[in-house]
């Protein structure tokens, strides 16, 4: 997964660079733009629903919290006890162990491919 994301961050802007470069009329622009849009679509959906895996796993200790525990027997006590303790560290999905797919991920990778994008573009001026 990690090869792939860097894969789609190339793909990113190499793709922006040649629609702004190589500017020709007909199909192809519209065919380059539905590229790019559908591999931003790509990236962004793997790190939303990472992205809501963190969310929902952090809200499981404050749900177990929140129920009427104290009135159980002392194994349901232990239980969520055990529960509040696990969801201190949520549960993240990572690009190979490197980093946590999130939303912020996402917009990291969106600007690592603009900052290549200018770099090839003033390289080309």
């Amino acid at each position: 997964m990690l090869t792939q994301f860097f894969v789609a961050s190339s793909v990113l802007c190499i793709t922006a660079f040649q629609l702004v470069v190589f500017p020709t009329g007909g199909i192809r622009p519209i065919g380059m733009s539905a590229f790019l849009a559908s591999e931003m679509l790509q990236l962004g959906m793997y790190c939303y629903f990472g992205d809501k895996i963190m969310t929902e796993s952090e809200a499981v200790g404050t749900s177990a919290y929140s129920s009427p525990w104290y009135e159980g027997s002392l194994e349901l006590k232990r239980s969520v006890r055990i529960i509040m303790t696990r969801s201190q560290r949520p549960s993240k999905v990572t690009m190979g162990k490197f980093m946590p797919l999130s939303l912020a991920t996402f917009a990291s990778i969106l600007r690592g491919s603009y900052t290549y994008f200018t770099l090839l573009n003033e390289f080309n001026d």
